[in-house]
Formats: structure tokens, sequence, C-alpha cells
């Protein structure tokens, strides 16, 4: 029965994940100036990030359409992919390339870096502190973890406006995505999920370039949510009341 299910967030350790402790990661610098971006604080380009596994529930085609055709080469902008093949037997930047061609998008667009060294732990939080938005269009979480931690590192954060992530994301600490539709996963599938509308994260990732200092302004709110709401020791505390309440129960009953 509905008394019996309790819904529990999930934490983030905000101590660790601390815009404050953390630099931009020396390696991604490096490999930014390899492909001829300027990485000097005066001239730095817009850094957007996304963290995610190479696969269609992640919407990588929706995540780069919107770039290509929003950005070109002459902007200062970049777009840092981490990630790294998931079922899949060949280079992702092969796929990238035959998508641009699909989509009709020459080689002009703006630059972007595929990531995909394996990053120990302790460097992830120099990895969101490298950035200045997280964008993230997927079509389905369980929870949103790398968007909790953006967050906890003090990101804006976009990220489609529907599932797990919702829990936590609204219009006043992120900048949420609207969903054009939704679709079948697959055909003779009953299961569903979010077509994000390209066309309005074009305008969500030109406002962060062209807005700056506003959106980093709701990267300090949504820092501010997770150090309230979704820290370990609030969420623990949400498990041990609710324990309590079962030890309660049961006592009740034995009496």
């Amino acid at each position: 029965s509905s008394n019996k299910l309790v819904v529990v967030p999930e934490a983030v350790d905000v101590d660790f994940f601390n815009p404050i402790n953390h630099q931009p990661l020396p390696s991604l610098m490096k490999l930014l100036q390899m492909k001829r971006v300027n990485t000097e604080s005066e001239s730095k380009p817009y850094i957007f990030l996304s963290v995610f596994k190479w696969e269609n529930r992640k919407n990588w085609q929706g995540l780069l359409k919107a770039y290509f055709q929003e950005f070109d080469r002459n902007e200062n902008v970049v777009l840092v992919m981490k990630t790294s093949p998931f079922h899949n037997d060949r280079p992702i930047e092969n796929d990238i390339d035959d998508y641009a061609k699909l989509i009709g998008v020459g080689d002009q667009h703006a630059p972007y870096l595929v990531y995909g060294r394996q990053l120990p732990l302790s460097e992830l939080p120099s990895l969101y502190a490298s950035a200045d938005a997280f964008v993230l269009p997927s079509r389905g979480e369980g929870w949103g973890r790398p968007h909790a931690e953006a967050m906890s590192m003090g990101l804006p954060v976009i990220a489609t406006n529907w599932s797990g992530n919702t829990a936590f994301m609204n219009s006043s600490n992120s900048l949420p995505l609207p969903v054009e539709k939704l679709i079948y996963r697959k055909r003779g599938e009953n299961h569903m999920w979010a077509e994000p509308s390209v066309i309005e994260l074009q305008k969500l990732m030109r406002y962060c370039l062209n807005q700056p200092e506003e959106v980093k302004h709701l990267g300090k709110i949504g820092r501010k949510t997770m150090v309230e709401e979704y820290n370990p020791e609030v969420v623990g505390n949400i498990v041990l009341k609710e324990l309590e309440n079962i030890a309660s129960e049961m006592r009740k009953k034995n009496e």
C-alpha cells in the first residue's frame, strides 16, 4: 500500500563538490590548447560541459544539433563532452562527423572536445570547475547524478524538464529545458521517454553566453539547494526518521 512507500532523494557530497576547493582540470585545459582553443583568462571561451555515456537515452544528437546550429567557429565558445563509448565499436568522433553531415552542418561549426580519459574521482570536481555551464538534454534520468554534482559545484545547469532530475531542478535554481513531446523508446514498446526541444536548447545555451552573470547567479542558487536539501546529513536524517517510524510501528504491534 502507498503508506509503505517512502521516496528518499539521493545525496551529493557538497563538501567534496565545492567550487571554492577546486581549480580547472589541467589535462582538459591542455587538450583545449592543443585544439587551438585559447584558455587564457582574458579571452577564455565560454565552456559548456556535458557528462554522460554515449547512448541514445542521453540524447547526444539533440545536444550536438543545438550546439552546431546555434554557434559558429567565430564565437568564443566550446562544448566539452566527458563521455565514453557504450556498446559502441568505433570512435565517438566518427559518430559526430557523420551526424554533422546528416544535419547539414558544414565545418564552420563551433569547436567541441570529446574528453574520453578515465578520471579518478578525486579529479571529478576539477572537471566541473573547468566549465561555465553544464548541459545535458537527456531523454530520461533515474535521478541525475551529474546534474546534482554540477549544481553542487555552482554551475548553471541546462537539463530536460522531465523525469528524475525534476526532483531538485526548477526555474529558480537552474535552466529546465522544455519537452517537445513524449516518444516511444522503441517501436512496439510501451516505454516512453522525452524529446526535448532543440530550439529551446539553442535559446538557453545562447542565454548563457549572452548573460553569463545572470546564469552564474542561478548556479549559486543551485549550490544553495544542494547544500540545504541534498547534503548527506539531510538525506541521512530522512532515512533515520523513517527507520524510527518503522521501529515505532513494530513496537506498537508487539505490545
